[in-house]
């Protein structure tokens, strides 16, 4: 009888989540079980059924692992539909101004200036081994590309691309030669730190606006980051705002299923610069490596990538183009799901929109979902809202 009860508790879960967009709590499990119990179960079994799932809370958690286990669930929040839900509102707010909506998704990789053998290696002579024209400090040390794309290829070549290189790296002379021979959207940032703080965040979105001005002025600029520290802060939810660009933040632990960059940029990316690697190292002259030479092959390498690609495929993958139908299928799967269920038109609860960011973030989660506090909600998404009686 237990199973019968279980295959029809589970036809509910499944309801919930495909056509609600719902993952019911333990409370909600339980309280549902209770109903899922036939009506011609004696009453001795039924008494033990009850028992099991309104008696003290480890049988509870007993009887739902069992549940669990049988039909293959999983415990866990749905950021990914509020994520959704936060960007389609945000596409409507640009429809209602009567501006066309621009996504653009920035995020930051460490990059090594030395990739060392890989390819085709021949084992050296006894006594010889393979040369590695690069000091101990050049090998450890790293640094960080601020990377932007965009679905429209029209607008890429305009979006700037940061790189952030630590002082000791890079001299005062070798940084000047290298802004002059850097493509025109490439940034070179000289600092005591090449990881990426809340104060290039800062600097990022005042040239991202500057070159939007130029390539895309009346366009409604949605800007995809993921819930690091150094994206998330008031001063750059503040300094967005006056930059005119809506910020959108990919959930925590789903950026390689929901962020374009994870998606399909970085993994192409290191592979054309450790490529062009090989190619200049190949033909240099031997000798110790030159910052000129390290810096003129990640800009051949986003020549490569950037220049020559389009990117509206990886923003489909990551669902972020008001259509989830072309969603990779392994996030599906690890959602377990069979499709993607009806996204509402409005914006997502205060309940929803604080899954999206770690839990111990303390931030004013509200203010990033309704941006425009001075506009009105549009009319498709207040017709949309929950009543609340």
């Amino acid at each position: 009888m237990e199973y019968v009860v279980q295959h029809r508790l589970r036809s509910w879960v499944e309801h919930l989540n495909c056509d609600k967009g719902v993952a019911p709590s333990r409370a909600m499990l339980t309280a549902h079980a209770g109903q899922c119990i036939p009506d011609i179960v004696p009453a001795e079994i039924r008494q033990r059924l009850e028992r099991q799932l309104h008696g003290p809370a480890r049988g509870q958690r007993k009887w739902l692992s069992r549940f669990r286990r049988r039909w293959k669930c999983r415990v866990g929040a749905l950021p990914a539909l509020a994520y959704w839900q936060w960007l389609g509102f945000a596409r409507l707010e640009a429809v209602t101004a009567g501006q066309e909506p621009l996504i653009v998704n920035v995020d930051e990789t460490s990059i090594s200036f030395v990739t060392g053998l890989k390819g085709t290696v021949i084992k050296a002579c006894k006594g010889k081994r393979a040369r590695e024209a690069a000091s101990l400090s050049q090998r450890r040390s790293n640094f960080t590309y601020l990377a932007a794309i965009t679905p429209d290829p029209a607008i890429q070549p305009f979006l700037p691309q940061f790189v952030l290189l630590n002082e000791h790296q890079i001299s005062k002379e070798e940084l000047a030669a290298a802004v002059r021979s850097a493509p025109p959207n490439v940034r070179m940032l000289r600092r005591p730190s090449a990881w990426c703080d809340n104060a290039v965040m800062r600097q990022y979105l005042s040239a991202l606006r500057a070159s939007l001005q130029t390539a895309a002025p009346d366009r409604y600029a949605i800007l995809l980051l993921d819930v690091a520290r150094a994206h998330v802060h008031n001063s750059i939810r503040d300094h967005a705002k006056r930059c005119r660009v809506r910020l959108v933040y990919v959930p925590a632990g789903t950026t390689k299923y929901l962020q374009p960059c994870d998606l399909q940029l970085f993994h192409s990316f290191k592979r054309v610069l450790e490529e062009v690697w090989r190619e200049r190292k190949g033909h240099a002259v031997i000798g110790a490596l030159t910052m000129q030479f390290r810096l003129g092959v990640l800009f051949e390498a986003m020549k490569r990538v950037l220049a020559t690609r389009k990117w509206e495929k990886a923003f489909q993958l990551a669902g972020v183009l008001g259509d989830q139908r072309s969603i990779k299928r392994s996030l599906l799967d690890v959602l377990g799901w069979t499709q993607v269920p009806e996204i509402p038109v409005r914006p997502p609860s205060l309940a929803d929109a604080a899954r999206i960011f770690p839990r111990r973030m303390k931030i004013d989660t509200m203010s990033y979902i309704y941006w425009h506090k001075d506009r009105p909600l549009p009319d498709e998404a207040r017709r949309n809202l929950p009543c609340l009686d």
